[in-house]
Order: structure tokens, then sequence, then C-alpha cells
């Protein structure tokens, strides 16, 4: 229900202003019939159109994402090494990241170890973290940007740690990052964090956020490493 009522709300403001600027079209278009068919200059109408065609992207982004909030995460969960998915991410982001002037960093644990995910859905996650630090990093600095990533494993669990020296959260955006249509971005739909929460918690792993204003945040994702003795020892008792 709570995602139904954000939609409602989120849908509104687009709708609102493609409904005023068609308006605005129509009386524009009427007022050139009455003037001998002499239309408005071009630019008047194609300001106009321009802005309906932004808000109906918008709204096809927030159905989307409504979509995917609302459907069950479908995970085809397989032994990967997650170090590998972020080795190819890492190589991918590189250039979009350098041309502003941001150095990654990825410390790999060497263990070669194993965890259950799913390929592209454990992307997509890392994706949206690079991209939500690429644009805390640049609204915060002009140079000397750092994302890093780092893989270790501890008390039996494999730790992903994503941070970066970007702008940082206060309190109240820290406690609300993971909720349905919260978002700080101009163009966002704020189901990017839900979305990776969902996902994180179809692999079983739990997702912690420390962020401090101005300082920079810190993403940890945590997963269980799958026990592979344990059918062994319960065969061999039985």
């Amino acid at each position: 229900t709570n995602l139904a009522a954000g939609m409602a709300h989120e849908s509104k403001n687009p709708l609102g202003a493609i409904s005023i600027h068609i308006q605005l079209i129509q009386k524009a278009l009427k007022k050139a019939r009455e003037n001998q068919d002499i239309l408005p200059e071009k630019k008047f109408v194609e300001d106009h159109i321009d802005v309906v065609n932004e808000e109906i992207e918008h709204l096809n982004k927030l159905v989307m994402d409504f979509l995917l909030a609302v459907r069950p995460v479908k995970a085809t969960l397989e032994l990967k090494n997650p170090e590998t998915i972020i080795q190819n991410t890492v190589e991918f982001i590189t250039p979009e990241f350098n041309k502003s002037d941001i150095q990654i960093e990825f410390t790999q644990s060497s263990l070669n170890k194993k965890i259950l995910i799913d390929e592209k859905l454990f992307r997509d996650v890392m994706m949206n973290l690079a991209q939500n630090s690429l644009a805390a990093i640049k609204s915060f600095r002009k140079s000397d940007g750092i994302f890093k990533i780092r893989c270790y494993i501890k008390d039996n669990r494999y730790i992903i740690e994503i941070s970066d020296n970007g702008c940082g959260m206060d309190s109240e955006t820290l406690s609300k990052i993971f909720e349905p249509y919260y978002t700080t971005k101009a163009n966002g739909t704020g189901l990017g964090m839900t979305m990776v929460y969902k996902i994180i918690k179809e692999f079983s792993g739990e997702i912690l956020v420390d962020s401090e204003k101005d300082m920079g945040t810190k993403f940890t994702l945590v997963f269980p490493l799958p026990q592979k003795d344990k059918k062994l020892l319960t065969s061999e008792s039985e």
C-alpha cells in the first residue's frame, strides 16, 4: 500500500505538467485560428512539446520502476565469484569515472571464494551503487574523487565495502535511503536503493550504510559463505 500511495503521489507532478503544457499549446492554436491561422513561433510550440515528452519519459520510468519494486525479485542463484563480476564492472565504469577525475581502487580478497548470487542482479547492484557514488562525488568536488571497493572475509562472512569521498548524507537522508520513492536526485524515482535492498535480501545478505555530510558514504554488503561440509556431516551421522 505504501508503494501504491507513493506511485499515485509521484505521478501527480508529471501528469500536472503534461496537462498545463498541453493547455498552453491548445490556447496558442485557438489564438492562431482567430488570427488568420498564423501559428505562433515554431520554438514556442516545440518548447511545450519537449516538456511533455520529458514528463512522459519520467512517467514511463516511474511505472517501470514501480513494476520492478512490486514484483518479487526473480533471482537464479548460482555459486559465483563476486570479484570477477566486480572486476568487469570496474573496467566498464572506469572511463566515466576517470573523465570526472575520480580514481577507482579495487582491493580483492584473493581467496577465490564463491557465494550464492544472481550474476545479472549482482551487477545491477554494483552499477547502482557506483552511479550513486559518481553523482555524490561530482556534486561535491571537482577533483581528487575516490571510489573504493574492498572485498574480504570475516567471521565466516563475505564482505564487500563500497565507499566514496563524495557529499555524504545527513541523518534524515540516511534514515530514509531504502524507503520507496525517497530520492535526492532531480530526475530520480527513488526506487533504486529499494531495489538494491530487495536484491541483497534475496541473496540472504545484509546491506549497511554509514555516511556523514561532506565526508562521504560507505555501503557494506554482507553475505553468508556457503557451508560445503554441512550435508556431508549429516549423511555421515545418518
